[in-house]
């Protein structure tokens, strides 16, 4: 199978931070535009992830089961649509690892709280050999995991497989026809960029039901505007079979380009590359902003509860102290598919540092909030009259019922249809089967007992919406 993908930006499915098409601000956003003072972000925490290092080396056969932690250094703020996965070095200095494990939940952490995770992902499709593995974690989907592939840790632990792998499935990444191995690639200014991948499953009986991802990124930091192009293509490889997708993107001038890609299948570890791209002698100057990070001050909502986003910028051979196009922001509330509140937000000239908050003035504790950044291509205009991209989205579910103790859970989440599962509790025949029981009790020794009933449906939710 050969598909042939020719985007500028390419909108994802899931809880993302994506790049997306261009659009006028008159078709995105009917609030009041209000700029906003220069501050540094209130959220002064972040997403830490720790492995379990008690058994280093770990010696496994054909899975890895362990535990992770994850925890919000924040004292105030809620962090949702955390995504954690797992990655295998060949080296404690590889830039990137060769297979990795992506956790299908998405996870909820309150301020200053640590979670423990538990892990268990296939390793059929590894060799044996010794590896190195290290937690990641961000805010987004899969793709926002690529940006964690070198960041600083000092949880990493040896593993050591010794069977060899069972099942022989292969990713090719290949730039311009040239097959990717690690090594530089280098350009020149007026080539174009042509991306092939190649997934082959030559097992004799099994099926691998898998997700092709792949972002083609200015610089190495695939965050917000600097993701030029992305792919997301499901596809189940029968055995015995092979398939082939190709990408197409368009640089913007000289510099360091970064291709991420690879495959992603559920509680298994599947393998990933990544290749850097010298285009021309000299890299431009450009600052590219994105979401580092989007945080409540409380849950459920309340009217005087906030949303925070921080915007932070890439820098690419230049050390400027302002973004060079202007950034705005959109904060969207939604219920059942229903928008609540929606509110842009925007500023021409930004630092080191910014934000943007919204206050909904909702008391909700089932919701759906999403967050848009767009960047405009010039300073100076009327807004109004721009036109402005969208560079990054973060989209988070949130849910619980008023009887229950409330805690939000995250699950994967569509742009256009959002589900919210309910946390689990006691359920109302929990509290039937009590009366009943007392019931019998009493009938037993005083019989006497009049028949009683009782109905959990006849009960009203006051959060409900009418």
């Amino acid at each position: 199978m050969i598909f042939k993908v020719s985007l500028r930006k390419f909108a994802s499915v899931t809880i993302v931070l994506i790049s997306l098409g261009v659009v006028s601000i008159g078709q995105v956003v009917s609030a009041q535009v209000t700029e906003i003072p220069t501050k540094e972000c209130p959220i002064v925490g972040g997403l830490q992830v720790y492995i379990d290092t008690a058994q280093d080396p770990i010696e496994v056969s054909d899975s890895f089961v362990g535990v992770v932690e994850v925890e919000n250094t924040d004292p105030k703020y809620h962090f949702g649509g955390v995504r954690v996965g797992l990655g295998l070095y060949t080296s404690q200095y590889a830039a990137a690892p060769v297979y990795w494990t992506v956790l299908s939940d998405t996870y909820e952490l309150e301020p200053g709280t640590v979670r423990q995770i538990s892990v268990q992902s296939d390793l059929a499709m590894v060799p044996a050999g010794t590896y190195f593995v290290k937690a990641l974690i961000a805010q987004g989907d899969e793709t926002a995991l690529f940006s964690q592939f070198t960041a600083d840790t000092q949880s990493m632990a040896t593993l050591v497989k010794r069977t060899p792998r069972e099942q022989d499935v292969s990713f090719e990444l290949f730039v311009n026809g040239l097959k990717s191995i690690g090594q530089s690639i280098i350009l020149r200014s007026e080539d174009a960029l042509s991306l092939s991948m190649r997934s082959a499953n030559n097992d004799l009986a099994n099926e691998v039901v898998q997700t092709v991802l792949a972002s083609v990124v200015q610089g190495i930091v695939p965050k917000g505007a600097a993701v030029l192009t992305e792919l997301r293509e499901p596809a189940v490889l029968a055995a015995q079979s092979k398939q082939q997708l190709e990408l197409d993107a368009a640089l913007q001038g000289d510099g360091v380009y970064t291709v991420y890609a690879g495959m992603v299948a559920a509680d298994h570890f599947t393998p990933v590359t990544v290749a850097v791209l010298r285009v021309g002698a000299v890299e431009e100057s450009v600052l590219l902003p994105y979401i580092s990070a989007v945080g409540l001050s409380e849950y459920p909502l309340t009217k005087t509860s906030e949303v925070v986003a921080c915007v932070d910028q890439t820098v690419l051979g230049a050390t400027k102290k302002q973004f060079a196009k202007p950034v705005q922001v959109a904060f969207v509330l939604s219920r059942a598919e229903k928008e609540l509140s929606r509110e842009m937000i925007a500023s021409k000239d930004l630092w080191d540092k910014k934000y943007y908050s919204f206050s909904p003035e909702w008391e909700l504790a089932d919701f759906t909030l999403t967050t848009e950044l767009y960047s405009g291509p010039l300073l100076g205009e009327a807004i109004d009259d721009q036109e402005l991209q969208k560079v990054a989205v973060v989209e988070q579910s949130f849910g619980c019922e008023k009887e229950r103790t409330c805690s939000s859970f995250f699950g994967p989440v569509t742009l256009l249809h959002t589900v919210a599962p309910s946390v689990p509790g006691k359920s109302p025949w929990f509290y039937a089967a009590i009366v009943i029981a007392t019931s019998l009790f009493a009938y037993l020794f005083i019989r006497r007992l009049e028949p009683t009933s009782y109905d959990p449906d006849t009960r009203v939710r006051e959060n409900e919406l009418q």
